[in-house]
């Protein structure tokens, strides 16, 4: 029992005793999907506690109005905690709702959405529909990028502590990846000790494995595995793909160069071992192929929900012209090319526009051209332009998009803009902007795109207020 005296100690502006224990509702979500309790005028983030969960915590950071607590313990009776299913939770913090169903966590995030959403505007809630929960919460990403480091017992693999780039958890059971991981850990871990090889120090930049990737398609079941590393070792590298090419449809091994102090398993220096690196990969009845560094969405099931939605909504006319903003490898726009006019893409990473070419090609759509540069400097270009796109989809990233960018995409005058977004935060900064320049959402729907984690997609379709 805690002691009444310990609990809501502090008054607003002043300091919350540390490592103190106290206990209190959860009434906010907070950045990262942390549960934000409100103590006498300071908001408490809270990694872990969930919306409406009852909660034990002490506080380890403060800065004036908001301070960083621990989770201690949630109170029996949680309306949303089951026992977790996976053997690492919650050391390794890859997810942060484990052990909540499917139906339960699309509740949450609901929650969430809807927050950010009513700061902007408290009657756009009535445009907001159920959130589409994800089907499973196991095996659903098509790709991870595990870490190797350094443990008591030596060489590790597995995923980065939350908050420590230098800590390693091994995670040989990780559920959120393709099923025959825990055998595919093994055999890697057992070739890592039969060529005595060290992981990279993040701190030192001693050693040399770096990260594992592996790619896996849900459309033919082939997988590819590369193995990023600080230095080459082609020998240890073709030992390993013999080994591994043709087990659990494993069809290319790559070794990956990554030889600066960053902390990224991104390498444009990539040598195939064997076979190919190319894996396909479908939504509906678009293709796609995919490189070891092309964007795709990691929930390849869930992504057929989304490019669903965004059909839906936008409801396409074979004489009309989109403008897909922030296209990568042309996802959106190759599956809507087909019953449009014309699609015109802008994407700024040549690698994506590669991809967008080729998938073009591999689809035999003729109607989708891309512009290489910033959405802000084509869509300043596109001023001049007599064509006008009739619907404008935008999908930015997680810092959404320039203010400068929103005003001249408002200046082409779409009939519709489709914003697609994985941050609510930003997404609802930009529909305040989008307010302010006339137009008015009238649908929002949340796809659970990231189980076992608090992040989404949302789509949100608008309308110049004049015509709704």
């Amino acid at each position: 029992m805690i002691p009444p005296a310990t609990r809501n100690m502090s008054r607003a502006g002043t300091r919350i005793p540390y490592r103190t224990p106290f206990d209190g509702l959860v009434t906010e979500w907070g950045e990262g999907g942390c549960g934000v309790i409100r103590q006498d005028g300071i908001a408490v983030s809270i990694q872990g506690a969930l919306l409406g969960e009852n909660v034990t915590y002490d506080v380890i950071q403060q800065r004036r109005r908001h301070a960083t607590g621990r989770l201690l313990s949630v109170a029996s009776g949680s309306p949303w905690r089951t026992q977790s299913a996976c053997d690492h939770y919650p050391t390794c913090g890859g997810c942060r709702f484990q052990g909540v169903s499917t139906a339960d966590q699309a509740t949450l995030k609901q929650a969430c959405l809807a927050q950010h959403i009513q700061s902007i505007n408290p009657d756009w809630a009535t445009f907001m529909r159920p959130m589409i929960a994800a089907p499973t919460l196991r095996h659903y990403r098509n790709k991870m990028e595990f870490s190797f480091g350094m443990g008591p017992d030596g060489v590790v693999l597995g995923l980065k502590a939350r908050g420590d780039f230098k800590r390693v958890w091994s995670v040989p059971q990780c559920q959120l990846t393709v099923p025959f991981w825990r055998d595919l850990h093994h055999l890697v871990m057992t070739w890592v000790s039969q060529w005595g090889l060290s992981a990279y120090d993040p701190v030192s930049h001693e050693g040399v494995l770096r990260y594992l990737m592996i790619r896996h398609s849900q459309h033919t079941g082939a997988a590819i595995v590369v193995v990023v590393v600080a230095s080459p070792i082609p020998d240890a590298m073709g030992s390993l793909a013999t080994v591994l090419m043709g087990r659990w449809g494993i069809q290319g091994v790559g070794m990956a160069i990554q030889s600066s102090w960053s902390d990224s398993a991104f390498s444009d220096q990539v040598t195939v071992m064997a076979g190919s690196l190319n894996v396909q990969d479908a939504v509906g009845d678009t293709l796609y192929e995919i490189e070891p560094y092309s964007f795709f969405q990691t929930n390849a099931t869930q992504v057929t929900a989304l490019h669903g939605v965004i059909e839906s909504l936008v409801g396409p006319q074979s004489d009309w012209g989109v403008l897909d903003l922030y296209c990568g490898g042309g996802g959106i726009g190759l599956a809507l090319a087909k019953q449009v006019a014309w699609v015109v893409g802008i994407e700024s990473n040549p690698y994506a526009i590669q991809s967008a070419h080729r998938n073009a090609q591999l689809n035999q759509v003729g109607n989708l051209t891309i512009i290489e540069g910033t959405v802000r400097r084509v869509l300043k270009e596109m001023e001049r332009d007599p064509l006008r796109p009739d619907v404008v989809i935008a999908d930015p990233p997680r810092s959404g998009m320039e203010p400068k960018s929103i005003l001249r995409m408002v200046a082409l005058k779409p009939k519709m803009v489709v914003m697609v977004s994985c941050q609510p935060k930003t997404l609802a900064h930009d529909l305040g902007q989008l307010m302010g320049l006339g137009y008015q959402p009238d649908v929002i729907q949340g796809v659970d795109m990231f189980p076992n984690t608090p992040h989404m997609e949302v789509v949100v379709r608008l309308r110049p207020v004049d015509i709704l």
